[in-house]
């Protein structure tokens, strides 16, 4: 089975927020279709109206609007953070989008900020999550009814994940690849991030990754 994950972009996004966990996925299937043939994840990058969309750097990548995409099609939602404060004002079409799909996906996972999105929309209403270590004050002030718990790397409260901060999306990332794979398909991913707490991956683990795909590390 192919999973679709849909990250969510605008402008103002902090990319690597995007672009970490996309890195994650897109090296373990690229390992799984080099060593089995199978392809494990569609990775789909979108926005409101789609196009072009900068991020907080002025990196530009491009993006498919979020309408084409069928709600029945969609595994998981990544929605990366940006600079929020106690006065942002998202987008609201985002905000409904969010609201309207997340309940019917598999996982919803906030990167950083980003739980200051899924706050907005409504999913974090009785539930636990975590932020950035910088925003926890202010997620808790935006989000009364939630339990906003400052410490660990991600959180887990029914199909919402958040994690805390840029490269704590990396992490949650990985532990989605092992809780969908296993840690034989974790050890790709695992081995361009050079993630640390994942025993298994030693040298059998990397020479038999560098043999199916010639120079990725």
């Amino acid at each position: 089975m192919v999973r679709k994950i849909i990250l969510i972009a605008y402008n103002g996004v902090t990319a690597l927020d995007l672009v970490g966990p996309m890195q994650v996925f897109s090296t373990a299937t690229g390992y799984s279709k080099a060593t089995t043939g199978v392809q494990r994840y569609d990775l789909v990058v979108a926005s409101v109206d789609g196009g072009v969309v900068a991020t907080s750097t002025g990196l530009q990548i491009v993006t498919q609007p979020l309408h084409e995409i069928g709600r029945e099609q969609i595994d998981t939602i990544i929605v990366p953070g940006g600079r929020p404060n106690d006065n942002t004002v998202f987008d609201t079409r985002l905000v409904a989008w969010i609201a309207e799909n997340g309940p019917s996906s598999r996982r919803v996972c906030s990167v950083c900020v980003g739980a200051f999105l899924l706050a907005e929309a409504g999913l974090l209403a009785g539930r636990s999550a975590t932020t950035h270590w910088d925003f926890i004050e202010t997620l808790k002030r935006k989000c009364a009814g939630a339990t906003i718990v400052d410490g660990p790397i991600f959180v887990n409260d029914g199909n919402i994940w958040s994690s805390a901060g840029v490269s704590a999306g990396i992490d949650l990332a990985l532990h989605l690849v092992e809780a969908d794979h296993g840690r034989r398909l974790l050890a790709a991913p695992a081995i361009w991030a050079r993630a640390v707490g994942v025993p298994d991956v030693g040298a059998a683990a990397v020479a038999v990754w560098m043999k199916a795909v010639p120079g990725a590390i």
